[in-house]
């Protein structure tokens, strides 16, 4: 991964022989920690930074020993936290409420400008390290691999989660069993071989009992797959993908991967499972690999501290925290170009494209070969509906970072409000290519409803569905879009249809159901409101009542239900841009906020 060579970037302020008589105030506990890969930043013991150090540079080993040919750079720095228990409380997630959430342990945070790793010191507990490694897998795994069956990508996520390091001996292990799967695949039903290899998430969701046994049993045919068979060949996993991209049966698939029947592959697998203790793979860097970080402890900046807290805080939804932190740090330090793009982030989560702009504008200037300064700039024009401004700020950063699939969506966005359509499909390609994750269509999706292109919409939600599969709670969000997007156009019949398709993934009772029921007329917007749970359900609802009656042409009761969402909405929903992007078009007159 990208080594952080610096948290931001402080401009040297006009007047320079001050700035030399009075150097920047230094951080009283907050150090940093360089290794080959990463640079870890935290308050936390010198020990602990060296420990979390250790822990990602073995688990790259890991992978790269594994794998020897995946793509381990990242397009953007990677900024690790390993910081004090109480530090981290303030770094918790926020659930839909905004309070922060008690039972994560360390945790992953992929943005278009940063990685985050965030991980309180303690080593002793399961979680601190193992969601933040199935994140970081998935993330890896999605740069180099395209279309992976849902029992590969779960479970290459679950193998890497446990890499341990052990801090004496420096030896690596690959393998652990993930917390309670070994229970659960020696307690519960087995799913057969074949419903594993097919499984695409339609049914897994609806069971509980069958959802926790697809992870464990999905971690244990990689591990399998990795350390338990008799033989163990080279390439296996590739030939079986192979084959199912040619759309060979399961069974064809398994022959040609793995050289077996399915039935064979699967007594081995049942064999393998009954073994005591389960293998795991133990090995030392290779010579000429180090594990360890290089030089000492340095000193860090309090002002660049702030500024790394102050994009945390945005990235998390803690919009108070990062006000407070950011406008402390640019009181006395305006030039401060890290500070200044976070707080254009804070502004564009706010819906403030023009103030926004207002200090992008300057980052730019300040720093013209900031990549994040131009992507943030870009996304500021776009929601301003500049968009041929937006277009060449896109360009700019595409320049700056051609490997930022951020920055290509972005792209493909502007030119199809531009409408360009060509242009704006090989944007998209560009951004598959370089990320598989199906997120992306999801993302284009909802930025394609905002500019009213519908039929791009509709486009994004079959892409989706076929990437993620019909439980998976973002097909369903992305479904929605598509049912409003049938009614933008006119097609009752086919909004009808899609949501049909919908409520046949999902229990008739849940809350996503009462939207399609809603949607589709046969849930009053009384009604859908009382099926609300918590304010997180009542921004939902509010949102797509607001919507729905945008379409209908009642401008007052739309606006009525958008100013709710405004007003008093979760603002960490992506239901409360897409509220105040429909509420702005209803103040401009325009019916469905097309």
């Amino acid at each position: 991964m990208v080594a952080l060579a610096a948290a931001l970037v402080i401009a040297p302020d006009a007047q320079g022989v001050q700035d030399r008589a009075s150097p920047p105030a230094l951080s009283k506990d907050w150090k940093r920690l360089r290794s080959e890969h990463f640079a870890v930043v935290g308050n936390a013991s010198q020990g602990d930074l060296r420990h979390g150090v250790r822990a990602l540079e073995g688990f790259r080993l890991a992978m790269a020993t594994v794998f020897p040919s995946l793509r381990l750079t990242s397009p953007v720095p990677t900024t690790i936290l390993v910081v004090k228990e109480e530090t981290f409380a303030r770094l918790r997630p926020l659930d839909e409420r905004g309070r922060r959430r008690q039972n994560v342990g360390g945790y992953f945070e992929a943005l278009p400008h940063v990685n985050y790793i965030v991980l309180p010191t303690m080593w002793g507990s399961d979680m601190t390290l193992q969601v933040a490694f199935h994140e970081y897998t998935h993330y890896v795994i999605n740069r180099n691999l395209h279309h992976l069956p849902l029992w590969l990508s779960e479970g290459l996520a679950e193998f890497y989660s446990t890499v341990d390091v052990d801090a004496k001996s420096g030896q690596i292990v690959i393998g652990k069993p993930p917390g309670l799967r070994i229970t659960i695949l020696r307690s519960g039903h087995l799913l057969r071989l074949k419903e594993l290899l097919g499984e695409s998430g339609d049914k897994l969701f609806k069971d509980d009992e069958r959802a926790a046994m697809f992870y464990a049993e999905s971690w244990a045919f990689v591990d399998f797959l990795s350390l338990g068979r008799k033989r163990i060949e080279r390439g296996q996993i590739d030939r079986y993908l192979a084959a199912l991209k040619e759309r060979r049966s399961i069974d064809e698939a398994v022959h040609d991967g793995f050289g077996v029947t399915t039935d064979d592959l699967e007594n081995e697998f049942r064999v393998y499972l009954n073994r005591v203790p389960i293998p795991t793979l133990i090995f030392r860097p290779r010579e000429g690999a180090s594990i360890e970080p290089r030089g000492a402890l340095e000193p860090m900046v309090d002002a660049d501290v702030q500024a790394v807290l102050g994009d945390l805080f945005v990235s998390l939804g803690a919009h108070e925290d990062a006000e407070r932190t950011l406008t402390k740090i640019l009181e006395t330090d305006p030039s401060n170009v890290g500070a200044q793009v976070s707080l254009g982030r804070l502004r564009l989560d706010q819906i403030r494209p023009d103030d926004a702009l207002a200090v992008l504008d300057s980052a730019v200037r300040t720093d013209p070969s900031s990549f994040a300064a131009h992507y943030y700039r870009a996304n500021a024009l776009e929601s301003a509906e500049r968009f041929e401004d937006a277009l060449t700020a896109y360009d700019r950063a595409v320049k700056l970072n051609p490997e930022s699939a951020a920055a290509w969506l972005g792209l493909s966005l502007a030119t199809l409000a531009l409408g360009r359509d060509t242009q704006s499909s090989a944007a998209m390609a560009q951004v598959v290519r370089l990320d598989s994750s199906p997120s992306w269509y999801r993302g284009h999706a909802y930025g394609a409803f905002d500019i009213g292109k519908d039929e791009a919409v509709l486009s994004d939600v079959e892409a989706y569905a076929r990437e993620a599969g019909w439980t998976d709670e973002g097909t369903l969000y992305t479904a929605i879009l598509g049912v409003l997007a049938n009614l933008r156009l006119g097609r009752p019949d086919d909004a009808a249809a899609l949501s049909a398709r919908a409520l046949r993934a999902i229990a008739p009772e849940s809350w996503h159901a009462a939207l399609f029921d809603f949607l589709g007329g046969t849930l009053t917007a009384d009604a859908l409101l009382r099926r609300a749970k918590d304010n997180g359900d009542r921004t939902e609802a509010h949102t797509y009542i607001g919507i729905r009656a945008a379409i209908a042409g009642r401008k007052d009761e739309a606006v009525a239900h958008l100013t709710w969402v405004r007003d008093r909405g979760s603002r960490t929903y992506v239901e409360y841009p897409l509220a105040l992007g429909v509420l702005r078009k209803q103040a401009r007159g325009n019916q469905g906020g097309s």
